[in-house]
């Protein structure tokens, strides 16, 4: 197992969150062009093109030979499988989520899951303390804030976004699971041939694509498929190596900072106070959620006079 180096492991993970983060503008200019699930395949495809031969050459020497090129570890395959389920749900329901609300709303919904996940983690034996149940508190309010303003009330999209980030929650335990004794390359290739595989069916089933309307979202397939795909999920996994789970889960959450920025500045989006509040209200949960309020509020040991 790899020793664990939080200041690395963030470095990283930040990096990965300016790319996601700006990926959000991507991703709704896609929807223009083409459904989540040509969307989904197109870009794990690409993801999947661009790492493999990066996963052979970065390999040791002895896992260049055929037939098995290094991929014959069954901690490996079973790693690359059950990140790529979970990443290609995860995935396809913010693309979804993403063609009915803005990029910025999108990426902080999104964001949950760094609350989401450590509750998650009760299964794995790992016990929440209070400050997940403070975030769990401040995110739920911040979550009905943006998301329930106006006559609509909860929107389809954040409804989608939110089933999303319980995904992402699935996959960023995973990853935390096996990302210290895996080739995080080699684990990055086969979790979006997973995805590329389990996206064919719901995009020939559900909908109708074409080479003209992919050619058309070239420029936003581009980004997401090498830089945010292969490159970004793949600094994830890396960085996910260094970093616990929670300082990971707070450096991956920037993305919903640097989305809402980029929509902003990009697609020129702008949001109620009630949302903004709500949004506050979120990233508060998000650093909250990382405060050491048991030790925090657990009063000092009292120490005993000399007379």
């Amino acid at each position: 197992m790899t020793k664990k180096n939080n200041a690395k492991g963030c470095l990283i993970l930040g990096l990965t969150a300016i790319v996601w983060g700006t990926a959000f503008i991507a991703q709704r200019s896609g929807t223009e062009f083409l459904g989540p699930f040509t969307f989904t395949f197109c870009r794990s495809l690409l993801a999947a093109v661009v790492l493999l031969p990066v996963s052979i050459l970065l390999g040791k020497k002895e896992d260049r030979r055929l037939p098995y090129l290094g991929f014959n570890s069954g901690k490996l395959l079973i790693a690359g499988l059950l990140s790529g389920v979970f990443l290609f749900a995860a995935m396809s329901f913010q693309q979804m989520g993403i063609a009915y609300t803005t990029s910025g709303k999108s990426a902080f919904v999104t964001a949950m899951y760094i609350i989401i996940a450590p509750i998650m983690g009760i299964a794995l034996g790992k016990r929440p303390g209070l400050n997940v149940w403070a975030g769990v508190l401040a995110g739920a309010l911040g979550m009905y804030l943006l998301c329930m303003g106006g006559e609509q009330g909860l929107g389809k999209g954040d409804l989608l976004t939110f089933v999303c980030s319980l995904f992402f929650s699935m996959q960023i335990l995973s990853i935390d699971r096996y990302s210290g004794s895996v080739d995080c390359v080699r684990m990055s290739f086969l979790q979006f041939s997973v995805c590329t595989v389990l996206s064919i069916p719901f995009m020939l089933l559900t909908e109708t694509p074409s080479m003209s309307a992919i050619a058309d979202c070239a420029v936003p397939l581009l980004y997401t498929g090498v830089l945010s795909s292969a490159a970004a999920y793949t600094l994830q996994i890396v960085g996910q190596k260094y970093a616990e789970v929670t300082p990971a889960t707070l450096a991956m959450s920037l993305e919903s900072v640097f989305a809402a920025i980029a929509g902003w500045l990009i697609l020129k989006e702008s949001m109620a106070v009630r949302e903004i509040l709500g949004c506050l209200l979120i990233l508060g949960a998000i650093v909250v959620s990382q405060l050491p309020l048991g030790k925090i509020l657990r009063p000092a040991p009292k120490t005993e006079k000399n007379d």
